[in-house]
Protein backbone atom coordinates (compact mmCIF):
# COMPACT_ATOMS: atom_id res chain seq x y z
CA UNK A 1 0.00 0.00 0.00
CA UNK A 2 1.42 3.36 -0.99
CA UNK A 3 0.83 6.70 0.70
CA UNK A 4 0.15 9.79 -1.39
CA UNK A 5 -0.33 13.29 -0.01
CA UNK A 6 -3.01 15.30 -1.83
CA UNK A 7 -4.26 18.86 -1.81
CA UNK A 8 -7.97 19.33 -0.99
CA UNK A 9 -9.28 19.46 -4.56
CA UNK A 10 -7.11 16.51 -5.58
CA UNK A 11 -8.57 14.50 -2.70
CA UNK A 12 -12.10 15.39 -3.84
CA UNK A 13 -11.27 14.22 -7.36
CA UNK A 14 -9.79 10.93 -6.15
CA UNK A 15 -12.77 10.36 -3.87
CA UNK A 16 -15.19 10.94 -6.75
CA UNK A 17 -13.36 8.48 -9.00
CA UNK A 18 -13.18 5.85 -6.26
CA UNK A 19 -16.89 6.39 -5.55
CA UNK A 20 -17.67 5.47 -9.16
CA UNK A 21 -18.70 8.73 -10.85
CA UNK A 22 -19.27 8.43 -14.58
CA UNK A 23 -19.16 12.10 -15.67
CA UNK A 24 -17.14 15.08 -14.46
CA UNK A 25 -17.65 18.53 -15.98
CA UNK A 26 -16.69 22.11 -15.29
CA UNK A 27 -15.60 25.33 -16.91
CA UNK A 28 -12.26 27.19 -16.85
CA UNK A 29 -11.53 29.75 -14.18
CA UNK A 30 -13.51 28.26 -11.33
CA UNK A 31 -11.96 26.98 -8.11
CA UNK A 32 -13.11 23.48 -9.07
CA UNK A 33 -10.97 23.42 -12.23
CA UNK A 34 -8.26 21.55 -10.32
CA UNK A 35 -10.76 18.76 -9.61
CA UNK A 36 -11.53 18.41 -13.31
CA UNK A 37 -7.84 18.42 -14.24
CA UNK A 38 -7.01 15.79 -11.63
CA UNK A 39 -9.77 13.47 -12.80
CA UNK A 40 -8.66 13.92 -16.42
CA UNK A 41 -5.02 13.21 -15.53
CA UNK A 42 -5.83 10.06 -13.54
CA UNK A 43 -8.67 8.80 -15.74
CA UNK A 44 -8.42 5.17 -16.79
CA UNK A 45 -11.10 5.69 -19.44
CA UNK A 46 -14.06 4.92 -17.21
CA UNK A 47 -14.99 8.57 -16.55
CA UNK A 48 -16.29 10.97 -19.19
CA UNK A 49 -14.47 14.28 -18.62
Amino acid sequence: MSVKFLMGNEAIAQGAVHAGVNVVSGYPGTPSTEILETVAKNNDGSVYV
